[in-house]
């Protein structure tokens, strides 16, 4: 081997070890959780080159820098100033705020959580409809983009190349050719198809996006800035929202595996307009564009307060963690949680033990059959701890529940795209809505027992030593699955 060979080799082996010592300060300095840092140190460490490269592709603080200067960006596109740059909703643009004094007494401590995250009230005068499954949901979602006259925006994490994505593709192409503003915007990674595939099937007239797909040229390898959020909005004051996408598995009928349960919600009133804007910052955010000026009139179709909160990357704050940890905390006499992921960080995992020791009746029904297999196996691991401390845990029979709720006492209803995991509280961008109306908090209620009669606990037989291992190795995995 020549020499100019050997010092090459050299040059390239104190290289990597550098990047690999640099890499692992920036974890340490960088990550929150103590497990998600050791982790990533050991890696990089390890195995240099490898873990650098690992680190730096799936690192939420790579991500997080990103997200920061690109919503940064987006905020000033936004016409006239109508969204912060975290998405919150600015008090001027909307009236009918509902104050503290004008709930219930019962739900004025459960308000004042997201009144201080927020600095909003929540805001009044919605109608909302709770729509099961894909059989319930789509075509009424169908049918307001069939009237819509105005614009139709809709994003989803996953828009199927499938039967029930092709009957959106020819709704949203006619809504464009009856002159509505009409625009897609699908995850780049969970919605992946060929540009030109959807192109074809919408036509000219709708402008379609993918949000950040991973790609060579220019490169974009930020596989964990995702967004999760759901939304459909007809004109100015019907809007959807929830953890529903636009796919063929969400019909529970057909008869196949991979089927899935789910809730989405029909919204009517001003809560449509926030729901509005915060597309509209996610379409700027990854296309560039400004925002088209929209008036904010939408007029008052019921009696229920509601507050959108979204999170993401490019917030200082974990919003939506703070608040369910709070709204947890609030409580006085039951929770139900329903999740299809429940790896819950130890904030909130304390704020659910904290409830128990209070004497407050906490219910949490998880899916009997997960379609992720390693969350599925930490989720058994930690849910063996959490059962110990007196949460009771049910599973819910096939087919696959991809539900989202936390009911706090019989007063209040958090809904939306956010699973009870780290990727869903520190990772994607996500929505979620409060809802403080008791007759809707009711009804999800009859629908969390009536699910949770049907449910099983999850079994108190302790598994063979090989499978309590897998799963411990699973959970230790649990911050970057």
């Amino acid at each position: 081997m020549s020499e100019t060979v050997t010092c090459l080799l050299i040059a390239i082996f104190v290289g990597v070890h550098i990047f690999s010592l640099y890499s692992a300060g920036h974890a340490l300095l960088h990550k929150r959780d103590s497990r998600a840092a050791l982790g990533w140190v050991a890696v990089i460490l390890i195995v240099p080159p490898l873990g650098p490269f690992l680190y730096w592709l799936f690192g939420i603080d790579r991500t997080n820098s990103r997200a920061v200067k690109l919503m940064n960006r987006a905020a000033h596109r936004i016409v006239d100033g109508e969204i912060d740059l975290h998405g919150r909703i600015l008090e001027e643009i909307s009236l009918g705020f509902v104050r503290p004094e004008e709930l219930p007494l019962s739900q004025r401590r459960l308000e004042l959580p997201g009144d201080r995250l927020t600095g909003r009230y929540p805001v009044g005068g919605n109608h909302l409809e709770i729509l099961h499954n894909g059989e319930k949901a789509y075509p009424v979602m169908l049918q307001a983009i069939a009237e819509a006259r105005e614009r139709v925006y809709l994003s989803s994490f996953i828009f199927g190349y499938d039967e029930v994505g092709l009957r959106f593709a020819t709704a949203l192409k006619e809504a464009a050719e009856r002159g509505c503003d009409v625009r897609l915007l699908m995850d780049g990674v969970g919605s992946f198809n060929p540009l030109a595939q959807w192109q074809k099937r919408l036509g000219p007239k709708v402008k379609m996006a993918y949000f950040l797909p991973p790609s060579l040229i220019p490169p974009q390898f930020s596989i964990n800035l995702r967004t999760h959020r759901k939304v459909l909005v007809c004109d100015g004051d019907t809007a959807f929202t929830g953890g529903m996408n636009i796919s063929q598995h969400h019909l529970v009928n057909l008869p196949r595996k991979d089927r899935v349960q789910d809730i989405h919600f029909l919204c009517r009133g001003p809560i449509a307009e926030q729901l509005t804007l915060t597309f509209l910052m996610d379409w700027s955010f990854v296309t560039g564009e400004a925002s088209p000026s929209i008036p904010l009139t939408a007029p008052k179709r019921g009696n229920t307060p509601c507050r959108l909160l979204v999170d993401g990357p490019g917030s200082p704050d974990e919003i939506i963690h703070d608040l369910i940890c709070a709204m947890i905390s609030s409580a006085r006499h039951s929770v139900r949680i329903m999740s299809p992921y429940f790896l819950p960080p130890h904030r909130l995992e304390s704020a659910l033990i904290s409830a128990v020791l209070r004497g407050v009746d906490v219910s949490v029904i998880l899916p009997g059959e997960n379609n992720h297999r390693l969350v599925d196996w930490a989720m058994r691991h930690q849910n063996s701890l959490l059962e110990e401390s007196g949460i009771h845990l049910f599973y819910q029979p096939p087919p696959f529940a991809h539900t989202k709720l936390l009911l706090v006492d019989e007063e209040y209803t958090l809904l939306g795209s956010a699973n009870l995991d780290p990727r869903s509280l520190n990772l994607n961008f996500e929505l979620v809505m409060e809802v403080f109306d008791t007759g809707i908090t009711a009804d999800l209620i009859t629908f969390f027992d009536d699910v949770k009669r049907r449910s099983v606990p999850i079994p108190t037989a302790v598994p063979s030593l090989p499978v309590r291992l897998r799963n411990a190795l699973a959970w230790i995995a649990s911050p970057y699955l």
